[in-house]
Parts: C-alpha cells; sequence; structure tokens
C-alpha cells in the first residue's frame, strides 16, 4: 500500500491519536510520518509530582468507560493502571432534590442556551441556583447550548442528576501523562519523527504536495515537504498559520466559543482532612473556587473553575504567592463552613491556567465531520471544539478518528 509523507501539528492527545491511528490502519508509515509541537514537553496533558510524591494531573484527572470508551482502550492498550474515583459531594443548596427531581427531557431539543431553556422550566433565579449547584460555570453562559447542557448535568460525577454514572468513574494512579508518554514511546518505536519545540509558521503548495515553514525553538527556520497536513491544535491557533486560503473564509470561526479553566493543588504532607469528614468528599463551592476535592490518595486538596471564575483566579496567582494562598484557603474555608487551619501547612502549590480550556461551536458545523474540518486540498483540521466531548480527552479521541477516517476515505 502506498503511503504518503503526513505531518502532524500538535503532540497532544489529539495530535497522537491522529499519528497512532494513521499507523494502526497502515495509511502512513512511521518514517513517513512527522509530528510538530510548539511545546518542548510530552503534551498537553501535564503531570506534575511533588517533592512528597503526590501526583497533580494537571490535565484531565479522570474518566468513565461507559462515556469514554476511546480513552479507555487506549488505557487498557498501554498498561495505564487506574483506581477508582469515588467522592462523596456536598452542595450548596438545599434544593438540590427539587432540581434532581425536574424533568429537564424537554431540554435536549430546545434550541436556545441551556441556561434559556432551564429558566423555561425552574424560572430564573431558580435556574441560576442550578447551575451554581453543579459546579459548571460555563452551564451559565448564554452561548452554551441546551443538549450539551443536558449531558454536563446528566453524566459529571459532582452533578446531583449523574446518579447512573457517578459509580462507574476512575481516575489513572499515575496521571493521564503516562498515557501520552506510552503513545509517545511506541510512536517513536515505530519511526515516527518527534520536531519540538517546533512552530508552524506558513504553509505553501509545493511540487506534488505541501511545503511547510517551521520555526524551531532556537529561532532557526526549515522546511518539511510533506504530502498531507493534519492540524490537531486548537481553532484559535490555525488563523496564525499562513496557510494557502484565507482564514477569513472559514464560516465557522466567528461563532467559537472560549471557555477559560484554572486548576489549582495544595499539597500536604499529610492527609489532615480526615478529622473534618472531609476524605474523598468533592464540596460544591458558592464562590469563585467552584469545586473543591479532597483527596487522601494524593494528599491534595484541589480546586476547579471556569468561565470569569478561571479568569479572577489567574489574576490572583499573578501577585504575591501567599497572598494568592490566602485567598484560595479563605474560599475554601467559606465553601466548607468552618475554619481549617491545617490549611497554611502545605509544601505545595500547583496550578495552571488555560486561557481558551473549552473551545466549542457556539452555532454552525462544520464541513466534514462532528471533529473534522478540511481547511484547504490536503490540510485537515481535527479539534474536539467540533466533537460532542467538546474539552474532554474522548473529544480529542474522537476528533482524532474522524480525521482518520476522512483520510482513508480519501
Amino acid at each position: 500500500m502506498h503511503t504518503r509523507r503526513t505531518a502532524v501539528v500538535g503532540a497532544g492527545i489529539g495530535g497522537l491519536g491522529v499519528a497512532l491511528g494513521l499507523l494502526d490502519k497502515g495509511l502512513v508509515a512511521g518514517p513517513e510520518l512527522t509530528v510538530l509541537d510548539a511545546e518542548p514537553g510530552s503534551g498537553r496533558i501535564q503531570t506534575h509530582t511533588s517533592p512528597q510524591g503526590a501526583v497533580c494531573d494537571l490535565g484531565a484527572a479522570r474518566y468513565n468507560p461507559l462515556l469514554h470508551p476511546s480513552l479507555h482502550g487506549l488505557l487498557d492498550r498501554f498498561g495505564v493502571r487506574t483506581r477508582p474515583y469515588v467522592h462523596r459531594v456536598r452542595y450548596p443548596t438545599d434544593e438540590v432534590a427539587r432540581f434532581a427531581a425536574a424533568d429537564l427531557s424537554a431540554l435536549g431539543g430546545h434550541g436556545g442556551s441551556f441556561l434559556e431553556a432551564l429558566s423555561e422550566v425552574l424560572g430564573a433565579p431558580a435556574a441560576d441556583r442550578f447551575c451554581a449547584s453543579t459546579g459548571y460555570g460555563l452551564l451559565r453562559d448564554h452561548r452554551f447550548s441546551a443538549p450539551w447542557g443536558l449531558e454536563i448535568v446528566t453524566t459529571h460525577p459532582e452533578v446531583f442528576r449523574a446518579e447512573a454514572y457517578r459509580g462507574a468513574w476512575r481516575a489513572p494512579v499515575a496521571g493521564l501523562g503516562a498515557l501520552v508518554r506510552g503513545i509517545r514511546d511506541h510512536l517513536r518505536g515505530a519511526g515516527v519523527r518527534f520536531l519540538q519545540p517546533a512552530r508552524l509558521v506558513g504553509v505553501r503548495d509545493g511540487s506534488g504536495g505541501l511545503d511547510l515553514d517551521i520555526l524551531a525553538g532556537n529561532g532557526a527556520r526549515r522546511e518539511l515537504a510533506v504530502e498531507q497536513l493534519v492540524l490537531a491544535v486548537p481553532p484559535g491557533a490555525v488563523p496564525a498559520i499562513r496557510l494557502p486560503v484565507d482564514p477569513a473564509g472559514f464560516d465557522w470561526y466567528p461563532h467559537l466559543v472560549d471557555v477559560p479553566m484554572f486548576k489549582g493543588y495544595l499539597v500536604f504532607h499529610d492527609a489532615w482532612w480526615r478529622r473534618y469528614d472531609l476524605d474523598q468528599v468533592c464540596v460544591v463551592a458558592d464562590n469563585e473556587l467552584q469545586k473543591i476535592f479532597f483527596d487522601s490518595a494524593g494528599r491534595t486538596v484541589s480546586f476547579y473553575c471556569d468561565s470569569a471564575n478561571a479568569d479572577l483566579l489567574n489574576r490572583l496567582r499573578a501577585g504575591d504567592t501567599r497572598t494568592f494562598h490566602r485567598e484560595v484557603a479563605a474560599r475554601i474555608e467559606q465553601a466548607v463552613g468552618r475554619r481549617l487551619p491545617q490549611l497554611a501547612g502545605l509544601t505545595d502549590l500547583v496550578c495552571r491556567y488555560w486561557p481558551a480550556g473549552v473551545t466549542y461551536l457556539g452555532r454552525g458545523a462544520p464541513a466534514v465531520g462532528p471533529g473534522c474540518v478540511r481547511i484547504a486540498d490536503r490540510i485537515l483540521l481535527g479539534t474536539c471544539a467540533f466533537s460532542r466531548n467538546p474539552g474532554w480527552v474522548e473529544g480529542a479521541l474522537d476528533s482524532a478518528g474522524d480525521v482518520v477516517s476522512h483520510l482513508a476515505e480519501g
């Protein structure tokens, strides 16, 4: 079988998924495949190990085999050990029973936003409290569709309507970074070449294919001739690349929505929160932290927030570290409802901010499939932003599968 020289831009789980799929199906031979990424490390799923040995997964930290079969299959294939992910949940309102019993079946066919559709069922004030009680700020965004919102509140483990799925969630023991490393090692063993750090600057039509203009991390420029190109990058990165087509013509581009995300870990020498009956508890906060996790297995107290809350936390972090820690500790105590003096005794503080943590298409439709867009002849964009799981690893793998299927067909 003739295979084509191919470049994949992006060494996150989506780009690695494309490269792995092309090899698995025999569409590209390993030595004819090049993967580029602007970052020098293993990919965008990053795992931090504290001096005390605590693993802090700064990307996705959990998955559900029922909801994420592609990810589950890869974890099994590459021998990544997992453990049950079980947290008791404390909510900020006593209305949870009423919210859990509400009939939201009609929301799936609503053409507006989730908050708009929910307001028609519960009334505007109760709908706002409903969203706050889930721990997902983006549900209040008027651009976030009703079907996607309904999927979040019926599947995500902290939400009071997700009982059917709650017991199936799992977490990789050493973080999802172990999966990224396993896939990379497999690709390297097959002869795939990695260029990192290397940024794709431009693409032009060449004789029999495409000529890529690449900027290496040391500032050197180089060219790479390929027959096909896959951009496994956030859609917002596409206009920065000189392409044989004007990005202004992408009719989907004006409808992209970026939701920032912030994730933080406070690491401790011992799990002191056991004495407060907080062990393996998720507190859904009524402040900017949104969700707070007390995890004895990792000796961490972690928090997650999105939307404007993420921007606020990032601004706080830009100042003095001690002040940031005090602000976070005060919000944890406010959410728990009691003083926790041991919060001052952390041994490590790890945070990450994604200005475009979740990107999705507010309206419109991609040109080829739910996770794949043809940018130009020989150039495909694969992105979880258009998938059924925007922002999730499973969405990136769904997108990778769409890209591989499309290349196999044509």
